[in-house]
């Protein structure tokens, strides 16, 4: 039987009522354990020394409250999918934090041990989908510069044509022989050209 690998949790929180509520909430979910911090500062020192897979950040810390505290955490921990705790009056800060890169918000009196475990789950999956996306992309963009480097020093004419008969690729030797440069061909239709 495979057991679940362990989801750290950082948690950035200075008021220690709430860090217990956050804390025993989790605490009975499995696989997620939590490291709480009291400080911007904490929260760089236990970045260091352990992996997380998420944080929980605090807009309302004594030290650094509001979204210079986000942008601190995000400068430390590119990347770590953020989820933040604010107060019902921080709702409108709240969503700033989510248009400036947080994962999701949470409003303090609304966290109950099913929204929170949900919030969790969610960022850390879309996060991970973000960083599919990227390998995707970077692997696709690989293949291109690959097959137009490979199509643009072919030494024979090689033209790539759309489902309806117009170019979509004319490599170099097209361009010598016939005397159309690709950007003047690209678009036309085959017939029109030869």
């Amino acid at each position: 039987m495979q057991t679940k690998q362990a989801v750290n949790v950082l948690l950035v929180e200075d008021d220690d009522k709430a860090a217990r509520h956050i804390e025993g909430i989790v605490a009975g979910e499995a696989p997620f354990q939590v490291q709480r911090v009291r400080s911007l500062e904490e929260a760089e020192r236990a970045l260091e020394q352990s992996q997380f897979r998420i944080s929980l950040l605090s807009l309302d810390l004594t030290k650094q409250p509001g979204l210079g505290a986000l942008a601190l955490l995000q400068a430390v921990a590119p990347g770590l999918p953020i989820v933040t705790l604010a107060k019902e009056d921080q709702e409108t800060l709240a969503l700033k934090a989510v248009h400036q890169g947080a994962a999701d918000y949470l409003i303090r009196s609304q966290i109950y041990p099913t929204v929170l475990i949900r919030s969790l789950k969610h960022a850390i999956e879309f996060r991970r989908a973000q960083e599919l996306k990227e390998q995707y992309e970077r692997a696709l963009k690989w293949e291109r510069d690959f097959n137009s480097a490979l199509v643009g020093t072919a030494g024979c004419l090689f033209v790539v044509l759309d489902r309806y008969g117009r170019i979509v690729e004319f490599n170099h030797t097209c361009e010598t022989i016939s005397g159309y440069r690709t950007a003047g061909v690209r678009g036309k239709y085959l017939w029109d050209v030869l």
